[in-house]
């Protein structure tokens, strides 16, 4: 599950960079609101989702990832995404003219 569009720049982040040997198939679903996608998971303890930010609800736990095979696997918190040990971040950089 997702809450974002199947051509979402965190989608297709997501498929290069954590699978990109998957063939993602048909039982995929997409969701518009974070809040939704949290229900549907609350209920289902054999799905997997990706969220855009660390949620609030006590019924989900956020899953610890490994930047390599047999490392330690870090949860997404500020300070695992602040010193690059949580492998799933985006740098952005805003800039005007």
């Amino acid at each position: 599950m997702a809450n974002e569009s199947s051509d979402s720049l965190a989608m297709e982040l997501f498929k290069q960079e954590i699978m990109p040997n998957a063939v993602f198939n048909s039982n995929i679903r997409y969701f518009n609101e974070s809040e939704d996608i949290e229900n549907v998971l609350a209920d289902n303890n054999s799905m997997i989702a990706l969220l855009p930010t660390i949620t609030s609800n006590r019924a989900l736990r956020p899953l610890g990832i490994e930047k390599e095979q047999g490392e330690a696997a870090y949860s997404p918190t500020a300070e695992n995404v602040y010193f690059g040990d949580y492998p799933l971040s985006l740098p952005f950089v805003l800039a005007v003219s």
